[in-house]
Order: C-alpha cells, then sequence, then structure tokens
C-alpha cells in the first residue's frame, strides 16, 4: 500500500490507488529470482545448505523492495508534473532512464560485493556468496524488464478503471 497515492477516499478505487497488485509483482519477482539462482546452483550439482534457504529470500526482498520504490515513485512524479504531456509507455522508459544507472550500480555493486565471498575456502560461505550474488543479479534483470511492463500495465489499468468511473 505504500507505493499507491490516496488522492481521495473513494472505496471503489482503494485497490487500484494502493497498487496492491503491482507490490504482489515485486514480491514475486523476488522469489522468482530466488528460485532462478537456486535452480542454477544446483544444476551445477552443489548443495544447498539451510542458510541460504533462510537468509536469501529476505536479502533480495529487501534489495529489490528499494529498487521497486525508487522506480514507483518516480513513475509517479512523472505523472504528477503537469508541465509534461507523456504517454504511460513515454513515462515508463523516462523513469528506467532516469533511474536505472542507479539502480545498476547498487545491483552490481552488491553482485560484486557478494561474488567476491566466493572466495572464501569455507563452503557454507562460499555457497551463500554466489547463490546471494546470482539472486541479486537476476533481481536486477527482473525488475528492469518485468516489473518496468508489470507497472506500466497496472498505470494502463488505474488509467481505464479512472476514466470509467468518471
Amino acid at each position: 500500500m505504500a507505493l499507491g497515492r490516496f488522492s481521495s477516499f473513494n472505496v471503489r478505487r482503494i485497490i487500484v490507488d494502493s497498487k496492491f497488485g503491482l507490490g504482489v509483482c515485486g514480491i514475486l519477482i523476488v522469489i522468482f529470482s530466488v528460485m532462478a539462482s537456486v535452480g542454477i546452483f544446483s544444476f551445477t550439482g552443489k548443495k544447498i545448505t539451510m542458510i541460504i534457504a533462510e537468509v536469501i529470500p529476505f536479502l533480495v526482498l529487501a534489495v529489490g523492495v528499494d529498487n521497486i520504490f525508487i522506480l514507483c515513485h518516480e513513475f509517479e512524479r512523472r505523472k504528477q508534473n503537469a508541465d509534461i504531456d507523456e504517454t504511460i509507455e513515454e513515462r515508463a522508459a523516462k523513469t528506467l532512464g532516469k533511474m536505472g544507472p542507479s539502480i545498476l550500480l547498487s545491483s552490481v555493486s552488491e553482485t560484486l560485493a557478494f561474488g567476491l565471498g566466493a572466495v572464501v575456502t569455507m563452503p557454507a560461505v562460499s555457497s551463500f556468496a554466489i547463490v546471494a550474488s546470482l539472486a541479486v543479479f537476476i533481481d536486477f534483470v527482473l525488475q528492469v524488464t518485468c516489473f518496468v511492463s508489470c507497472m506500466v500495465l497496472d498505470a494502463h489499468r488505474a488509467e481505464v478503471k479512472y476514466l470509467k468511473h468518471i
């Protein structure tokens, strides 16, 4: 609900304005990135430890939620700017153009930081670092592709629902 903006208290618009579906989409992207990372790691024949299953989803969720908030708030800020008349797709492209480099920089630095943990000789720490590094990278890729697409679809849905109730 923190993703949305409530301009007026209209019970019919709460689900649309709260961006609940967009938040669920962001959480699903985190889950998919962790699943893909664990799957790729398991495909190499290495064993998954309990620490990977318990910690990495929350670690990637913390990183992913920050990026989701950054993208959503810039997208909404561009919508509120009355000077600019843009389509939803142009607004999404400009949002990604403005916020993409900072998201890329943070994701690359986190990926490299966890990647450096792979050189540790302790197998549990090394496997944790590899899976975490891969999960953060996959999360970034899914956010700049799938999540931005979901954000555009949600904006179209909100616009259609808004026009029907006017």
